[in-house]
């Protein structure tokens, strides 16, 4: 009994191992980094980030860098449910409209970590805060909240945010775990 429950565990494992997590397994390091909410409010936090990308891309052994509010697999960070509307989606009240998983990321961040970018383009140096807010939104999401039209080009109307244009599909990432669903 005990070598059979061993040879499934070890099973499962191997299973696991083939799962495709949606990013780089190897050759990536992440630094976990949190400012506190006492000291930091939400814009200090964003001045700090800016000006840490820029000196963290000037060392010599980095090829990407980037930033995210919360690292894929990981407890840490801050990441939540955005509610979100475009032109066209039908909802009876406000609060039926569709929600979406949101993170912030720099400029660099689907590099570093390797998603991949599937139609589109990915963040730039030109998509700045006093500009037009541009947003990137993944396969899962592409597919379910716009069968019926093309998500690239459509404005997403978001509480906190704003409008954001869609600009790019990266590839799905697992962000809870290996064997749980991908959400948009």
């Amino acid at each position: 009994l005990l070598l059979v429950g061993a040879g499934l565990l070890l099973r499962s494992f191997l299973n696991l191992l083939e799962v495709d997590p949606g990013f780089r397994k190897n050759s990536v390091v992440a630094v976990a980094l949190s400012l506190p909410q006492s000291r930091y409010n939400f814009q200090q936090q964003r001045e700090f980030a800016n000006q840490l990308l820029p000196f963290i891309q000037e060392l010599p052994s980095p090829l990407s860098v980037g930033i995210v509010s919360a690292l894929p697999l990981s407890p840490l960070g801050r990441e939540f449910d955005m509610p979100f509307s475009y032109d066209g989606l039908e909802v009876a009240s406000p609060s039926e409209r569709p929600t979406a998983k949101y993170r912030a990321a720099s400029v660099g961040y689907l590099e570093a970590i390797g998603i991949p970018l599937i139609q589109g383009r990915s963040f730039d140096d030109f998509d700045r805060e006093d500009g037009r807010k541009v947003i990137l939104i993944n396969q899962t999401m592409a597919e379910k909240y716009f069968p019926d039209r093309e998500p690239m080009g459509q404005i997403l109307q978001m509480p906190m945010v704003g409008e954001a244009e869609v600009i790019g599909i990266v590839g799905n990432v697992r962000h809870y775990g290996l064997e749980a669903d991908v959400q948009p």
